[in-house]
């Protein structure tokens, strides 16, 4: 197989924690997938769900040296997540010339985020994950621009600043009344970020397009919020966020760039 993509992500967390939180189902629960069940050994199958889009992938764990590394295997498809003292290495190869290897690799990116975000912030707590979707005729391009530019994201989701490079500052003020004035925690251009929301107990906003499975010229569109509280978030403020994304999705089908 040859190397699709490699990342680095640094984590300011012990290792014996990053291990943890890499190689145990509840640990992978808490940054990777919605569910995660099955056994974390060495020829083990783990079963990753995401229920709120219906999607899950099986895996088979192929390497597990103790605060070394952990290999999953898919198929043709292999990662691999090496660990030192400062930071995680990603290691994706095996995909298909046809797939979306950009795509995949902003995925992983927001995930790694979410990673060292939950074990410098919200360490040992589980994470409760919801997912807003609607969908528009456009582009990750467009779709990005709209995630970004401060005119664009002022028809949305807030108005102020737009959102810069990772780790740069967020100043958001909703229609609905709430600020969002945390950091941008990951960031791929053209195509998805994740931005932190201190005022929600640090939880995570991940701003994403995936391939729609109905045509070539539409996109999902997804709010991923990830939250580290057993609170039910505030209904206006969930309210908030989806009928914000509504009116991405109006804005978007009516674009002439999309």
């Amino acid at each position: 197989m040859t190397l699709d993509f490699r990342l680095e992500q640094r984590i300011d967390a012990p290792l014996e924690r990053v291990w943890e939180a890499c190689a145990t189902t509840r640990g992978l629960a808490r940054w990777q997938a919605d569910v995660v069940m099955g056994q974390m050994q060495r020829d083990g199958r783990l079963d990753l769900g995401w229920p709120a889009l219906g999607t899950s992938l099986s895996v088979t764990v192929t390497a597990l040296v103790e605060r070394k590394e952990v290999v999953f295997d898919s198929g043709g498809s292999r990662v691999r997540l090496g660990f030192t003292p400062e930071q995680v290495v990603l290691e994706h190869e095996g995909l298909e010339p046809g797939d979306d290897i950009e795509g995949v690799a902003s995925s992983w990116r927001l995930s790694l985020a979410l990673l060292a975000h939950s074990l410098q912030s919200h360490a040992g707590r589980d994470r409760h994950a919801i997912w807003l979707l609607d969908r528009a005729r456009t582009t990750a391009g467009a779709a990005h621009a709209f995630f970004t530019d401060a005119a664009a994201l002022g028809t949305w989701l807030g108005t102020g600043e737009g959102l810069g490079p990772t780790g740069s500052r967020v100043a958001l003020r909703c229609p609905w009344g709430d600020r969002i004035s945390g950091r941008v925690l990951a960031h791929t251009p053209e195509r998805d970020l994740a931005l932190t929301w201190p005022e929600d107990g640090d939880s995570v906003l991940c701003l994403r397009t995936l391939p729609s499975p109905r045509t070539l010229e539409e996109r999902l569109l997804l709010v991923y919020w990830s939250r580290w509280s057993d609170a039910e978030p505030p209904a206006e403020r969930q309210r908030g966020l989806s009928t914000a994304l509504g009116r991405l999705a109006r804005n978007l089908d009516r674009s002439p760039e999309a």
